[in-house]
């Protein structure tokens, strides 16, 4: 599980960069993150979580698997991540420019 940087749960879940550093630990061949992108669950946007996921397994060079809600994956087969979260993210954040271009122009 991973989660953004919301202190109350740091007694009970690993925040994201302890989870990249356990899969270092582990040395996991791909980190696949569970338990995000459905719903804010704490004091941080449901897309959080994976954008620091992204950073830390970046720095660290972990490979990062982030497929969609409900998509199948087959093992051994090639990664294709795509950020499928981020329209979301910006229209979250209210970046209608994004969508429509530059607003008033």
């Amino acid at each position: 599980m991973i989660y953004g940087e919301d202190l109350g749960w740091r007694d009970i879940h690993m925040h994201t960069e302890q989870s990249v550093q356990a899969a270092l630990y582990l040395k996991t061949k791909i980190m696949f993150p569970i338990h995000w992108g459905t719903f804010n669950l704490s004091n941080h946007d449901w897309y959080e979580p994976i954008n620091l996921a992204i950073k830390y397994t970046s720095k660290k060079k972990i490979p990062l698997v982030t497929p969609k809600t409900g998509e199948t994956l087959t093992y051994g087969d090639p990664i294709n991540n795509v950020p499928w979260w981020y329209p979301l993210q910006v229209l979250n954040e209210g970046r209608v420019d994004y969508l429509y271009g530059p607003v008033g122009q």
